[in-house]
């Protein structure tokens, strides 16, 4: 540097240097005007030194391992952190810009609604950034190679005011970062990251140990860090750590809220679902954060077709007083579920309500006083409405997708049962 700080200079030189030469290059690759040039004897000898120093804290490896960098699954509250992460996207909506980074672990969760050291109404709502909507029809071969996006792991939002960084400086999708002094709050239950007047960011190169234990996760087919591997588990194996290297996590309670028919299914994350072609069928390890509709009194509905009507369309009852008799209450609802991949909205037919619901009969809640608060205890055991200890709260369900007749792609409940 040269000039003062009103009158700045600089050339930019390669760490790198070829195997078997010794301080092969000491042209700068990068300078800020073309007739500035630098010392050749002291600026050269510096340059040699500062390349012996790398070489000796372990080269470009100390660059990917930086210790003071923490995966986004400890982000805690209380002070700022550094992250060393892949580029999803750059989103730019309205005036604002979200980076959405990724480094193959899970942001915390928190209960629906929670607002933590946000600012009231300053316009930023949660930010879920999935590959494609739940009603969009995927076909084969829509996500493939190396641009597939990665199945597990938050796609974690960090904020961007108009005033923090310029648009021509903003990182590419696809490229690793670090991301300096990050902030974050949380905003209706999502953890978010904000960059502030401190932060900065800096390309980088893709972090080996990151990666590596994303790939462990990945083939061990653990969906969720902050869940517990004892999947619908009743015995006292609750002290195991959970994932390991890099993203291992303390040892967590188990839970079992729920059983499926097809335990033997590996996991899937919703953005796996979502990125599947439909029709398929997905186990899948989730939190009902929120039920529809969402008075629990209507949670069953009416029926009024006869079973003639159900085996030959266009039958009608003869009376009124004949499709009283065969009117019924059946099961009339659907789920909005939440991993650390994002959300989707799952419907429960009739029969998988039944299915779903073994020991509770439908019928009008309004008028069955005992069956209303049995059902009542049981989704608030199911839901997600107050803080528990990790663990807890998660629910195993199977999903099937398929396409209807309107084009659009549905996903639907099966194979289900609350214990």
């Amino acid at each position: 540097m040269a000039g003062g700080f009103s009158r700045c200079q600089f050339c930019v030189f390669d760490s790198r240097v070829a195997d078997g030469v010794e301080n092969e290059s000491f042209e700068p690759y990068q300078r800020s005007s073309a007739s500035f040039t630098f010392d050749s004897v002291n600026d050269k000898e510096r340059i040699q030194g500062l390349r012996r120093y790398l070489a000796s804290i372990g080269g470009e490896n100390a660059l990917v391992d930086d210790t003071f960098s923490i995966p986004i699954t400890r982000i805690t509250m209380m002070k700022n952190y550094d992250l060393h992460v892949k580029v999803l996207d750059v989103v730019r909506d309205k005036g604002k810009v979200t980076l959405v980074v990724w480094d193959g672990s899970d942001a915390r969760p928190f209960v629906p609604g929670t607002n933590l050291n946000d600012a009231p109404g300053d316009g930023n709502t949660c930010h879920y950034w999935m590959p494609c909507g739940q009603d969009f029809p995927v076909e084969n071969g829509t996500f493939a190679g190396e641009t597939k996006p990665p199945g597990l792991g938050t796609a974690f939002p960090v904020l961007l005011r108009q005033f923090d960084i310029d648009a021509e400086d903003l990182p590419e999708k696809g490229q690793w970062i670090r991301l300096r002094q990050l902030s974050s709050w949380v905003k209706n239950g999502q953890l978010q990251g904000l960059f502030v007047q401190s932060s900065k960011w800096a390309p980088a190169e893709p972090n080996q140990a990151w990666l590596t234990a994303s790939r462990e996760r990945d083939a061990r087919r653990q969906v969720s860090l902050w869940a517990n591997e004892q999947v619908g588990a009743t015995n006292g194996n609750n002290g195991q750590p959970q994932g390991s290297g890099a993203f291992e996590m303390p040892g967590q309670v188990p839970f079992g809220l729920t059983r499926t028919m097809h335990e033997n299914q590996p996991l899937r994350s919703i953005r796996e679902i979502l990125m599947a072609p439909a029709p398929n069928r997905h186990r899948c390890l989730v939190r009902i954060i929120q039920h529809f509709p969402k008075d629990v009194h209507d949670l069953c509905a009416e029926s009024v077709e006869p079973p003639a009507a159900k085996r030959k369309k266009g039958a009608k009852g003869k009376s009124a007083e004949e499709d009283k008799k065969w009117t019924k209450w059946e099961w009339n609802l659907r789920l909005l579920i939440e991993d650390a991949t994002g959300k989707m909205t799952v419907n429960v037919a009739p029969e998988d309500g039944r299915e779903f619901f073994p020991h509770i009969e439908p019928c009008d809640l309004w008028d069955k006083d005992g069956v209303f608060v049995k059902l009542e205890k049981t989704m608030r055991a199911l839901t997600v409405k107050e803080d528990r200890v990790p663990g807890e709260g998660w629910v195993q369900m199977c999903v099937m997708s398929y396409v209807g007749e309107d084009g659009r792609r549905h996903h639907r409940l099966f194979g289900t049962r609350v214990l």
